[in-house]
Parts: C-alpha cells; structure tokens; sequence
C-alpha cells in the first residue's frame, strides 16, 4: 500500500502482484476497489524519495555553443535603483589583436572588456547551464529568496539549422536566434543565485558563482 495526502485530499494506492506475461503489476485505488488496473512496477519507485528528490526541475537550454552566444542582459527588479546590464560576446574580439572576448556594459556606461577569468567562467556557465538543486516547491517562498521581485537575465544566442529541399535533396545550413529567460534571485549561503523560469512555483540554485559576480 501506497498512501499520500496532496491538495485533492489523503488517498491510498494498492500494488498488486506481478504478471509475468505482459510486466506489469495489478494496481487500484481503495477508493473505488471495483476497478483494477495494469501499470509499470516501478510506480511504487517515486516513493522511496523525498518530494525535493522527485520534482523535475525547469529545462535549461542545452544547446547555447561559445561561438554562438550574442549577449547577457540582465534587468533589474522593479524599482531598484540599478541599471540593467548587457554583455557582449565578440567572436575573434571587438578589436584587432584581440581573441574572442566579452564587453560588459551597465547603463549607457560605455562598454568595458571582462577580465579573461571572468570571460571564461562566464562562457562556461551559459553552455553548462545547470540546476544544482531543488530549494523549495512552494510559489509562496519565492519572497523568501528574493523571486518576489527578481532580476532577469536574457540570453540571446543562435543555433545552426539544416533545411531540406524537397525537390533537390540539398540542406542549407542556417543560424536561427533563440532567446531564453532565467529569474535570479537572492545570492544562498553556498554563493550561488536562487533562480527560477517564469511561471514555476520551485526556486532552486543556479551552478555558476559568476551570476552573483
């Protein structure tokens, strides 16, 4: 047996035996035990888990390449006293003699170029954007880590496509913007930034120490 209380109230689950012939095991709800069911056996498996252990976090991009990247912005809470910030990624540099390089701006400040250990975590952590882990499930604690009111950071990048002619068979290969949006909030005690994506309730932590940076 199986029990859990969620919002629609307490209920108890009841696993039966295994089938050999198909896989699958009998299963029912008590509430209505005239009606049995075949499922996957490992539907007990989520169980043995917290509910922090069995929450999917938020998709993050998993195709933002070096070469690719164009700029970070990031814009400030509603009314802070800050500025937003861009950050540029200028393949082969902004000037000659340079490699490829990142320029940050804050305001209409002009732009200034990031240090070369800045520059790399910086472009290390958009191409391995991660979760670290699950902080809280609850819409309600988002004032607690400060995704109330956050910061958001827009990343805008291309991805090479290959198109198809129908007729001739030959593919074009074409650079194609995407954009995609991260909420940062406060900076936790492991220094990294409490973060979430528009409309999820979880606040969870953002690898990468060069976002509170």
């Amino acid at each position: 047996k199986i029990g859990f209380t969620d919002a629609a109230g307490a209920r108890v689950y009841r696993i039966g035996k295994y089938n050999t012939y198909n896989g699958l095991c009998y299963f029912c709800d008590e509430r209505d035990m005239t009606a049995i069911y075949m499922v996957a056996c490992t539907v007990g498996d989520s169980f043995r888990f917290t509910p922090y252990q069995m929450i999917a976090l938020p998709t993050l991009p998993t195709d933002i390449t070096p070469a690719k990247i164009m700029t970070v912005t990031l814009t400030p809470p509603a009314g802070s006293a800050a500025q937003p910030s861009v950050y540029t990624y200028y393949v082969g540099g902004k000037v000659e003699g340079e490699t490829d390089v990142w320029y940050g701006a804050v305001g209409t400040a002009e732009e200034a170029r990031l240090s070369t250990e800045d520059g790399k975590a910086l472009s290390t952590a958009l191409t391995t954007m991660a979760f670290s882990e699950l902080v809280s499930y609850r819409a309600e604690d988002h004032a607690t880590f400060g995704l109330d009111n956050p910061w958001t950071m827009t990343i805008d990048y291309k991805v090479t496509q290959g198109f198809e002619d129908s007729q001739t068979g030959a593919v074009t290969k074409v650079d194609v913007n995407r954009s995609f949006t991260l909420l940062l909030g406060n900076v936790g005690n492991k220094g990294l930034c409490y973060a979430t994506v528009d409309g999820s309730p979880l606040t969870c932590l953002l690898m990468g120490d060069i976002f509170p940076k």
